[in-house]
């Protein structure tokens, strides 16, 4: 927990993009996706500004934004699940902008699987609509979940 209440003061002091509400047993999931525990290596620079869950499937999908300014240098969406290998996954994350429509960006597929926990990145370098709603969503094993993790992208 006290991972994710530093995310959500250094967010809040950043003043650029806003985490949404947290959803209960969000502490785990981030730890995890964070400290890469039982995961491919997490490179140096993974911290996201704005970090947001949701249960989903047996476990967790997650969307991590990182940028300012409205710029999105790299969106991650993570999946956890405890009970089972994620197989055959892929990540899209859909932004929502006020008027200027709707923009989808898709992760690579894999076609393997990852023990309990998997990550897939999205490096779109856009600026987007200030108040844009970004949405993550995980694909696996034939299908997308139904779970979907969004956070607002604020300019300040």
């Amino acid at each position: 927990m006290q991972m994710l209440n530093r995310i959500a003061r250094k967010a809040s002091s950043a003043g650029r993009l806003r985490r949404p509400r947290r959803s209960f047993g969000i502490a785990l999931t981030l730890a995890a996706a964070v400290a890469g525990a039982g995961a491919p290596a997490a490179s140096a620079g993974d911290w996201f500004p704005s970090m947001g869950c949701t249960a989903t499937g047996g476990g967790h999908v997650c969307l991590g934004i990182a940028g300012g300014k409205g710029e999105v240098s790299r969106f991650r969406v993570f999946r956890t699940h405890l009970k089972h290998q994620i197989c055959g996954y892929q990540a899209r994350v859909r932004v929502y902008q006020p008027t200027r429509g709707t923009l989808t960006y898709y992760s690579a597929k894999r076609g393997g699987c990852a023990g309990g926990w998997a990550a897939e990145s999205i490096n779109p370098g856009v600026v987007f609509e200030h108040n844009s709603k970004a949405c993550g969503a995980w694909f696996e094993f034939g299908r997308w979940l139904s779970g979907t993790p969004c956070n607002r992208i604020l300019h300040h």
